[in-house]
């Protein structure tokens, strides 16, 4: 995964994913960027894959999980299940996280 400063291919966990497996984690910050701008990955391709993972929707209002994707579906063999957005109310409620392990909330 590429993570640095850019303006295209921009995540709010990386940048761009090739073959890369991502699982359990989520953006609360702003992303910005002109092109191929995610809430989780800016630019997704090869086989790769993510799971779990959240991002907020009221900071990121107008993107998609991967930047390069449409559908949020897959790209190529780049597979997103579980990539789901919310507003930042309902990313402070511990029963959004499906699939997580919070014992400690």
């Amino acid at each position: 995964m590429r993570i640095g400063k850019r303006s295209t291919d921009v995540g709010g966990i990386g940048g761009y994913a090739s073959g890369a497996s991502l699982s359990y984690s989520y953006n609360s910050g702003l992303v910005s960027g002109t092109t191929n701008v995610g809430g989780l990955v800016g630019f997704g391709a090869g086989s790769g894959s993510m799971t779990y993972n959240y991002w907020d929707k009221t900071i990121n209002s107008s993107i998609t999980s991967m930047g390069n994707i449409p559908n949020e579906a897959f790209f190529l063999a780049f597979v997103c299940s579980t990539c789901v957005s919310y507003t930042t109310g309902q990313m402070m409620t511990q029963a959004k996280y499906t699939g997580w392990d919070l014992p400690h909330w």
